[in-house]
C-alpha cells in the first residue's frame, strides 16, 4: 500500500476559474486579474474578450468602463472584434435598444465611450450594415447625431444598397422614426446629397401630376377656340396613367417577332362572316364617335384581317379590305369640314397600316393581293399634296 500511495502523488484539486461568467462584474475581474489567481495570458484574453461583450449587449456602462480603464484588463482589449455575424461592439451595444428602456441612456453612454476610446463607427457586419444603419432602426435621435459627428457616414449602403436613411423610410417612413430620418436627410443635405430614390419617385409623381395639369389646360383652350368637344380628348374622369414608363421598360425584354407578331390563336383575331361586313363597316367606321388617341378601329380592322388572312381564303381579305378603305373614303368626304373627324381616322389608319406591314404572317398574302396600296391610296387622297 505505501508503495502504491507514494507512485500516485499528490492530486491537484483546484477549481478551475470560471472564464465566462454570465454576468461578469467589475469585482469579479478584479479577482481573477489580479496574479495571485495565477490565470496564463491566453485565460485573460478569453475573460476580457467575453467580458467586453457582454457589457456591450447588456448596457453596462460599470464594467464597460471598468474594462477600458484597468491596467490588468487593457493589454486583451480589442475594439474591433466581431461576432460570427461581423457585429462590432457598437452595434451590438445599439441592438439592445428599446429591450430595457431604463437602461438606454446607459446604453447610449457605452456607444459614446466606445467611440471616445477609437471604436470604428464605420466598421461593416456581414450584411453590410454599419452603426448608423442598427441606429437608424431603435436607437434615439441624440445617438445618431453623435454618430454622425463622429465619422459615421450617412451614404454607407448594405449589400442590398440600402443607406440608413433607405432603411427607415422604405415605402413610407417607420411608425415613430419621422425625427429619425429628418436628421438623416439633413445630415445627408449637408453633404450635397439631393433626394433618395424615394424623394425622387415623389418629385417624378409631382411632375406628371403638373404635367397632367398642363395639357387639361391646353386641351380647353384647344377646344375653346376650335369649338371641339370635350369628348374628343377621352373621359376627362380618367387619371392621368404614371404606369407607363413601368410599361415601356416591360416591353423592351420581348423580342421583334414576339412584339409585332401575335400568336396565331383566335386571342389576336376578330372571327366574322362576308355577309356581316357591312354592319362591322357601320358600327366600327361610320357611327363611330372620335376620340383623341383611341385607336379601337385600327385594332379592330387588324384583327379582323388576320382571321381572314390565316383563317380563310383570299377573298375574305380582300372583301374586308376593300370594303373598310371605301366606307372610310366616304366617312372623310361626309364629314371633310369635321377636323376630328379627319384627325382621328388619319391617327386610325396610320396605326392600321403599321400593324398591318409589321405583323410578319400577312406580309405575303397582303403584298401579293396590293392590301397595302389600298390603304396608302386613302392617305394619299385625303391628306396627299
Amino acid at each position: 500500500m505505501d508503495s502504491i500511495s507514494k507512485s500516485v502523488g499528490p492530486v491537484d484539486l483546484t477549481v478551475e476559474p470560471d472564464l465566462q461568467p454570465l454576468y461578469p462584474t467589475p469585482a469579479q475581474l478584479s479577482h481573477l486579474l489580479s496574479p495571485n489567481v495565477g490565470l496564463s495570458p491566453v485565460q485573460r484574453g478569453e475573460l476580457v474578450s467575453h467580458s467586453l461583450t457582454r457589457s456591450c449587449v447588456f448596457g453596462d456602462f460599470p464594467l464597460l468602463s471598468y474594462l477600458l480603464s484597468d491596467s490588468q484588463a487593457q493589454p486583451y482589449i480589442d475594439l474591433s472584434k466581431q461576432d460570427d455575424d461581423g457585429l462590432g461592439l457598437i452595434s451590438i451595444t445599439i441592438f439592445g435598444f428599446g429591450s430595457e428602456t431604463e437602461r438606454d441612456v446607459e446604453r447610449e453612454e457605452c456607444v459614446r465611450l466606445l467611440i471616445a476610446e477609437g471604436a470604428d463607427v464605420n466598421l461593416p457586419d456581414n450584411a453590410g450594415w454599419i452603426a448608423l444603419h442598427h441606429a437608424a432602426l431603435a436607437a434615439p435621435p441624440t445617438l445618431i447625431s453623435h454618430l454622425l459627428t463622429h465619422g459615421a457616414s450617412p451614404f454607407t449602403v448594405t449589400r442590398r444598397k440600402l443607406t440608413a436613411l433607405d432603411i427607415v423610410t422604405a415605402h413610407s417612413t417607420l411608425p415613430g422614426r419621422e425625427d429619425v430620418a429628418l436628421l438623416l436627410e439633413e445630415a445627408m443635405r449637408e453633404r450635397g446629397w439631393t433626394g433618395g430614390r424615394m424623394e425622387e419617385h415623389r418629385r417624378v409623381l409631382e411632375q406628371k401630376r403638373l404635367l397632367a395639369e398642363k395639357r387639361k389646360e391646353v386641351q380647353d383652350n384647344i377646344g375653346r377656340i376650335l369649338g371641339i368637344g370635350q369628348r374628343w380628348w377621352g373621359d376627362p374622369n380618367a387619371e392621368f396613367s404614371f404606369s407607363d414608363q413601368e410599361e415601356d421598360e416591360e416591353d423592351e425584354d420581348l423580342g421583334e417577332y414576339d412584339l409585332f407578331t401575335p400568336s396565331p390563336d383566335y386571342t389576336s383575331m376578330l372571327v366574322f362572316a362576308p355577309h356581316s361586313l357591312p354592319d362591322i363597316f357601320q358600327t366600327l367606321i361610320t357611327d363611330f364617335q372620335p376620340t383623341l388617341r383611341n385607336a379601337e378601329p385600327a385594332n379592330a380592322l387588324y384583327m379582323l384581317a388576320r382571321f381572314a388572312c390565316l383563317n380563310c381564303d383570299d377573298n375574305w381579305l380582300e372583301d374586308l379590305i376593300i370594303g373598310a378603305t371605301d366606307t372610310i373614303e366616304e366617312t372623310f368626304f361626309n364629314r371633310g369640314d369635321d377636323l376630328t373627324y379627319l384627325v382621328f381616322w388619319l391617327y386610325n389608319i396610320t396605326i392600321w397600316l403599321h400593324l398591318m406591314r409589321c405583323d410578319e404572317a400577312l406580309k405575303e398574302t397582303c403584298e401579293l393581293l396590293g392590301s397595302y396600296t389600298l390603304i396608302e391610296e386613302i392617305l394619299n387622297s385625303v391628306f396627299g399634296t
